[in-house]
């Protein structure tokens, strides 16, 4: 978007005031705020992207406060993103393989919750710990086109596909088994 002519921003002092009276629900404040937005896509683009917020608050849940792990943890996502979205990714691989990666670290911190419980569990936590880990195995499959009937993730090959060629991650040596126990695919 662009700035109407003759559309000047707010100074920073007003505009510290929009954004709190927009944060409590005013909504007289939306035309100004929305002037302000054309000015400044960056603002939007930064806080409207919420699949990033929710990436680096399961990172930062992930690392528990320790800050090279938290550097590591971002580090190995970046790796991942760019080794399955290959070269020239369009936009919607690139969305794609974001969110794969959101799953499977939401997949990553159910399954560490879920051996912490294994320490000294209670029946409640247990149950509601496996209906996440459930849940986020769900999730993952649907995002890497996966059947989502498969009771365990366990991935063995991923292929993503590009113009030029196939590329391929292994992520984990376990063998998918259908609800019933039938294999669907994976060696």
């Amino acid at each position: 978007m662009t700035v109407a002519p003759g559309a000047s921003t707010p100074p920073r002092d007003e505009l510290t005031t929009l954004l709190r009276q927009a944060q409590a629900g005013d909504r007289s404040v939306l035309p100004a705020l929305k002037t302000h937005m054309d000015a400044h896509p960056e603002y939007w683009v930064q806080q409207g992207n919420l699949s990033r917020e929710i990436r680096d608050l399961l990172i930062t849940q992930l690392s528990v406060g320790d800050l090279a792990r938290q550097e590591a943890i971002t580090r190995w996502c970046a790796a991942q993103e760019q080794a399955l979205a290959g070269p020239t990714p369009s936009p919607l691989e690139v969305l794609l393989v974001r969110d794969i990666l959101t799953c499977w670290l939401d997949l990553d911190r159910w399954r560490l919750a879920s051996v912490a419980l294994d320490k000294a569990p209670t029946r409640g936590d247990q149950q509601a710990v496996q209906m996440r880990l459930d849940a986020a195995h769900h999730r993952s499959h649907v995002q890497a086109g996966l059947p989502p009937q498969s009771k365990a993730l366990a991935i063995s090959e991923v292929a993503v596909f590009t113009d030029a060629d196939v590329q391929t991650e292994v992520f984990s040596s376990w063998t998918p088994v259908h609800q019933k126990g039938e294999r669907l695919w994976g060696a």
